[in-house]
């Protein structure tokens, strides 16, 4: 029974699969910590939106003021606007990291089935061996006895 020849190989796979898990990992998390930034900029957009109309609605708002809560929605919609493109992003890095990940499990996974196949033909050896063994011990036991019993 020999060793497998492509151990080596196939811990480089495992290894390099453990490695892509964790890239997949940290893109995910960058992808939900992008998504948290983008609620904060959409929840102060509707406080300010909600603080400019009540101020409206009470006693108006002079021009000055009308203009600054005017220019600081328009901040908060281009901040927004960079942070979808910012999770955009971080989605593409997550599908090519699932995508490598994939492509990793399938060589890892051929590499797996090499193995299978030649435990089971070193275990199919040494069957084949163990028979002749006890078909030998029973033709010397044969033997000694001096032929069959007639």
């Amino acid at each position: 029974m020999g060793s497998f020849k492509l151990e080596p190989l196939l811990r480089y796979r495992k290894l390099q699969q453990e490695l892509l898990e964790k890239a997949l990992a940290e893109a995910q998390r960058r992808l939900d910590e992008e998504r948290g930034k983008l609620g904060e900029f959409q929840n102060r957009q509707a406080a300010a939106a909600r603080s400019f109309r009540q101020l409206q609605g009470y006693n108006g708002l002079d021009g000055t003021s009308a203009q600054a809560y005017t220019e600081y929605l328009a901040l908060i919609q281009d901040a927004i606007e960079r942070q979808q493109a910012c999770i955009e992003e971080a989605r593409r890095e997550v599908r090519q990291k699932r995508f490598e990940l994939q492509a990793a499990a399938r060589k890892k996974k051929m590499i797996d089935k090499l193995k299978e196949r030649h435990w089971q033909r070193d275990m199919q050896h040494l069957r084949h061996r163990e028979r002749l063994f006890f078909d030998d011990v029973a033709t010397n036991t044969f033997i000694r006895k001096g032929g069959p019993d007639d």
